[in-house]
Formats: C-alpha cells, sequence, structure tokens
C-alpha cells in the first residue's frame, strides 16, 4: 500500500481509538514512525538490531524508547494494518504476553471494540505455589 494523507490521518486515528480503548496515558503513547527512511534516521542506539530488518517485518515496537514502526508500504489491506497496529499496541502495554491464548484473546476484544480487562484475566505463570 502506498502512504497517502488519508492512510496517515486513517492509522493516527485507528491509534488513538485503541489507546483509548486499552487506556492508555496520553503521555504514554508512543511516537509513530511509517516509512522505513524516517526508522533509519532515527539514532543507531534506538533501533539497534532492528535496521536492516525492517523491509521484512509488518511492524515493530521499541518499548523502551517509545517507537513504534509501521511498514505502511508492505501491508496488503486496511485491515492488515489494523491489525498490525493492535498487535504493536498489545507488545507496548502488556510486554509480558507473548503471542499464545492470552494475547489472541487480547487482540480480538481489541478488535471488537470492547474493553478487554472486563473479561481478562492474566494467569499467573509461577508454577511453585507461594506459602
Amino acid at each position: 500500500m502506498k502512504l497517502t494523507e488519508f492512510r496517515k490521518a486513517w492509522i493516527h486515528n485507528e491509534i488513538r481509538c485503541r489507546v483509548e480503548q486499552i487506556g492508555m496515558p496520553k503521555q504514554e503513547i508512543p511516537r509513530i514512525i511509517l516509512t522505513r527512511k524516517e526508522w533509519l534516521a532515527l539514532p543507531k542506539e534506538l533501533t539497534h538490531g532492528l535496521r536492516t530488518t525492517t523491509h521484512k517485518k509488518l511492524g515493530t515496537i521499541r518499548p523502551r524508547s517509545r517507537i513504534m514502526f509501521l511498514n505502511v508500504r508492505s501491508h496488503r489491506s486496511l485491515r492488515q494494518l489494523r491489525d498490525t497496529i493492535i498487535v504493536e499496541l498489545v507488545h507496548y502495554w502488556f510486554p509480558d504476553l507473548r503471542h499464545y491464548s492470552q494475547f489472541q484473546q487480547m487482540k480480538k476484544a481489541l478488535l471488537k471494540g470492547k474493553i478487554p480487562y472486563k473479561d481478562f484475566k492474566i494467569e499467573a505463570t509461577l508454577k511453585i505455589p507461594i506459602e
């Protein structure tokens, strides 16, 4: 997909809606990078390890530096782009979740427009009982 002004506005609107849905404070919203050129213009400390592989990725997020990269040209549709935005926001806001069932539940809840906290429980991963 080509990056047009309409798509830029759509992306920012979609991110704003999903951030409100998650309940993320405005100061925590990540900076959005939409082209590889912008990504490569960032300091190497921020993009360490992801400078040469961005053409293969649909999106990535660097939680510590609060930067989200969306490779718009690699997406085939706005639906695929919406999925990538949601996946990256879930990775950002819930860093302990990996691509397992809880992650998929969170993603599906966000896609349906639900507030994911109401029916979502993060199960403890500790196998040893606490006494």
